[in-house]
């Protein structure tokens, strides 16, 4: 079995009523008749209360308020909300991989039997709209060959970029009951998005009853991107949408493995950047002895240097702009780095490792190869500074060759 995989986590969908319609009332009459759920007030002024399965890990649960601090309401007086984690809800008790495009029909399904179970007032799949998706990707770093331990893969991406409009979250979080900022993960959160990326098999330390694989996920990082209502809607639009598509045909669309994937890339790239990572001594002589001129290789080797004496990439950016430095020598020996396919952050000399492979580049190029039955490198023309290289799409980085591309926003 393979645990390398991209898809998403969870996702929750919303309907709107113009009145209560007696909501509170439905589900609690099927608490009475069955005794499946299990109603909790949440804030009792504004009308809010949860409802959660008695049967553990059942993959859906609900929500009921009067009050929307995101917005959401347009009119509404109240709004049902469903949370789904697709894999328990399709019956998969494992966290292992992440769920994928096939999962959502059969969710479709089982959420709609389970809706109007309750009540045919609350509909289907079909009568909800997207409201937060989390985007994931499992990298398993013994299947990828990535050559080192998932401690010092996040220990690599803590030196990496974390733009102005992100604030590192500090505590634990307990909406989500996982740890934060204990060495074993990172947790960025915007206006709109929040990116969480951490090793899985500390974060999730509670195996489900019947997951098989929890013991093999010990050198599995996750890194997820979670959507805010905002944010979703602000993809609605790039996509072209408007109130003519049914809600079902965007969810279906949203839950796709092609969004996902332009989702997770995007912001790993944004934030831990292409390229393979290499101990400094290593690189700086495979620089010089390749053969570029001398204003090149000085350009590159002191971007390598610049980053590995400030502490990180964000650092970097934090001292020009505090000193009010030109930028323009750093900003072009980060673009030839890029294009060579290295990494501006070095391997500490202490691990007594030359080099390691990017985990995400090396997930895309096997997704590649099993999907096309073609070496991913045939696609590229960009030169590899050693054979073991994973080459850089160019296309897909011109943000970074503006000038001062560091004070600029992508969210």
């Amino acid at each position: 079995m393979l645990f390398s995989s991209l898809g998403h986590h969870t996702y929750t969908m919303i309907k709107r009523y113009l009145s209560d319609d007696n909501l509170l009332d439905v589900f609690q009459k099927y608490a009475d008749n069955t005794g499946r759920v299990r109603i909790y007030p949440i804030d009792q002024t504004t009308n809010s209360f949860k409802i959660d399965y008695v049967e553990k890990n059942k993959g859906l649960r609900w929500q009921i308020t009067s009050k929307d601090d995101d917005n959401l309401s347009f009119g509404a007086s109240y709004i049902l909300a469903a949370t789904i984690n697709p894999k328990l809800l399709a019956g998969n008790k494992d966290y292992s991989t992440v769920a994928n495009q096939e999962y959502t029909k059969i969710v479709e399904e089982r959420f709609s039997k389970e809706a109007n179970e309750i009540s045919k007032n609350i509909g289907e799949f079909s009568n909800f709209e997207p409201s937060r998706i989390i985007y994931c990707v499992n990298l398993d770093l013994n299947e990828l060959g990535v050559n080192c331990t998932a401690e010092q893969i996040l220990e690599l991406f803590k030196y990496g970029y974390f733009p102005a409009s992100f604030r590192e979250r500090q505590a634990n979080d307990n909406a989500s009951f996982r740890m934060r900022n204990d060495g074993s993960s990172i947790y960025l959160v915007a206006q709109n998005v929040a990116i969480n990326c951490y090793q899985e098999n500390i974060q999730l330390p509670n195996p489900l009853p019947d997951d098989p694989y929890h013991n093999d996920t010990h050198n599995i990082i996750r890194f997820e991107v979670q959507f805010m209502y905002k944010k979703i809607a602000q993809i609605l639009r790039a996509l072209g949408k408007n109130n003519t598509i049914p809600n079902y045909k965007i969810m279906y669309e949203l839950l796709s493995d092609e969004i996902a994937k332009k989702v997770i890339t995007h912001y790993y790239y944004l934030i831990f950047w292409k390229g393979n990572y290499y101990s400094l001594d290593y690189i700086i002589n495979e620089i010089k002895s390749h053969g570029y001129t001398s204003d090149t290789a000085s350009e590159m080797i002191n971007a390598l240097l610049f980053v590995n004496k400030s502490g990180g990439i964000s650092q970097v950016f934090n001292d020009i702009n505090t000193n009010n430095w030109n930028s323009n020598p750093f900003d072009s020996g980060i673009i030839r780095l890029s294009n060579a396919g290295i990494n501006p952050v070095t391997i500490p000399k202490e691990w007594g490792i030359k080099n390691i492979l990017n985990p995400l580049s090396e997930f895309l190029k096997l997704e590649d190869e099993s999907r096309n039955g073609m070496n991913v490198q045939e696609k590229y023309t960009n030169f590899y500074i050693t054979h073991e290289t994973v080459p850089i799409d160019k296309s897909k980085y011109t943000y970074r060759n503006t000038p001062n591309f560091h004070n600029r926003r992508y969210y």
